[in-house]
């Protein structure tokens, strides 16, 4: 079997490294700057507690069949790559929308891995950031970032306190 091939020098702006150094799998070549995305998954995981093994693969147990796609290591490195590659696309930018300044409370609906969170909040400090999702996947920055946090909760169900606190939305 061929190594995987080189990166393609597309990098992920501000991408926090979200695997234990201990345990990485990343071999010493690969893993020369945390804001490079490897060129093959990393393979690390934030277990959820709740999560069930189903065929092999981890999946979200807080709601059943709410959501189609596993909450594992392989499934994480995906949403990495796709944060990655949204920003890449966006020219480095977060979003698009016409905000000025540092909104004082930011929701990221289905935040799941929570980069995009933790960016939001390393690029505005003044914001207070809350990512919900079904599964908590999220790397635990608290001590780093006082900024941030993660909620358990289904989107499609009616929070009134978490959704009305935000003057900015993600999904």
């Amino acid at each position: 079997m061929d190594p995987a091939p080189a990166a393609t020098g597309i990098s992920a702006p501000d991408m926090p490294m979200r695997h234990d150094d201990a345990s990485s799998t990343v071999p010493e070549a690969d893993a020369a700057s945390p804001l490079e995305y490897p060129s093959f998954p990393r393979g690390s995981t934030i277990p959820d507690p709740r999560s069930v093994e189903e065929h092999g693969r981890l999946w979200q147990n807080y709601r059943p069949d709410k959501y189609f796609l596993p909450n594992d290591a392989i499934e994480q490195d995906r949403l990495d790559f796709s944060n990655a590659a949204f920003r890449f696309m966006l020219d480095g930018a977060l979003h698009l929308a016409p905000v000025q300044g540092d909104p004082a409370r930011v929701l990221d609906i289905g935040t799941g891995t929570g980069v995009w969170a933790i960016q939001y909040a390393r690029e505005h400090p003044g914001s207070r950031v809350v990512g919900s999702d079904l599964s908590l996947i999220q790397p635990d920055v608290g001590a780093d970032m006082p900024n941030v946090e993660f909620v358990r909760e289904d989107s499609e169900e009616p929070v009134v306190s978490l959704h009305a606190c935000c003057d900015k939305l993600c999904v």
